[in-house]
């Protein structure tokens, strides 16, 4: 199963590093925040007319995090059919859904925008809405994955590890809490947060909130990602458990994706185990303090 996961992480990572890059190229370019209105301008007014979970909700369960983008290949008798007891069989499914759909997806033909445009204009309205839903979840699919990569490359740890790590009754809690919404600021939502700030207000917990208020107004990253193609490639293998493969191994897995050369700092085994441990420093992108 490990080199099937593996075959699918390989091919994933080639269908959406352009797309990630492109997007966190976006953020350099706009002093390391994302501006997602610029895409979407009615998103929200979507989520908020259908309503929808926003998306961090997805941090709370990191095993339905990585099947997110495969519900829009399920309907929802099928999705509501999945127990708790089935929910790993459900998982290794949307694993091999998403190997055999990779394996297809050149041979598909994405429609237009003018395609969409007409068949939005003549269907029904569940035929509209369930296409835009559909498409939302992708969309947060996508978001998700983004902003977990980028908290690997910021904070060493996932947002789901960091909203875990928030959720318990320790020293880091705090510090998690504002990291993970220093990546994305929807995990305000979460009701979990909402009992935080109001305990730290009720308690006059000052340090926290004043914390909290430094990293919402905080950009995402605190300036360019000097590899930045070959960070997100790190982020997506350390996420899928596969950074530490053997270095001659991951080397080929580069060079492969076309992350190889001068440009990307990787010319040799050497070059690749300076690069890693950079990468694993995190020093030029996360904040040390709290």
């Amino acid at each position: 199963m490990e080199n099937r996961s593996l075959e699918v992480t390989l091919k994933l990572l080639d269908k959406i590093l352009p797309e990630i890059d492109f997007l966190v190229e976006h953020m350099e370019k706009n002093q390391g925040w994302f501006n997602i209105t610029a895409f979407l301008p009615h998103l929200a007014e979507n989520i908020i007319a259908w309503k929808l979970p926003i998306w961090s909700t997805f941090y709370l369960d990191e095993g339905q995090l990585k099947t997110l983008g495969m519900l829009v290949l399920y309907d929802i008798d099928e999705l509501k059919s999945v127990t708790p007891e089935t929910a790993a069989a459900f998982h290794k499914k949307s694993l091999l859904d998403r190997l055999e759909l990779l394996d297809e997806a050149d041979d598909v033909a994405l429609p237009s925008p003018e395609e969409v445009t007409a068949f939005l204009e003549t269907a029904e309205q569940f035929e509209c809405e369930q296409y835009t839903k559909q498409m939302l979840i992708a969309l947060y699919a996508f978001f998700t994955a983004t902003f977990n990569y980028l908290s690997l490359m910021t904070f060493g740890k996932t947002l789901c590890q960091l909203v875990e790590q928030a959720q318990k009754d320790d020293a880091e809690a705090d510090k998690a809490l504002c990291q993970a919404v220093q990546i994305d600021r929807t995990i305000l939502q979460l009701p979990f947060v909402h009992a935080r700030i109001l305990k730290a207000q009720l308690g006059n917990d000052k340090y926290f909130l004043e914390q909290l208020a430094n990293h919402i107004k905080r950009p995402i990253l605190s300036g360019k990602i000097r590899y930045r193609k070959l960070w997100l490639t790190f982020a997506i293998l350390e996420d899928e458990g596969f950074l530490d493969m053997p270095q001659e191994k991951l080397l080929d897995i580069l060079e492969e994706l076309g992350v190889y050369g001068q440009k990307f700092g990787v010319e040799d085994v050497g070059h690749l185990r300076n690069r890693l441990f950079e990468y694993r420093k995190k020093s030029s992108l996360g904040k040390k303090i709290f």
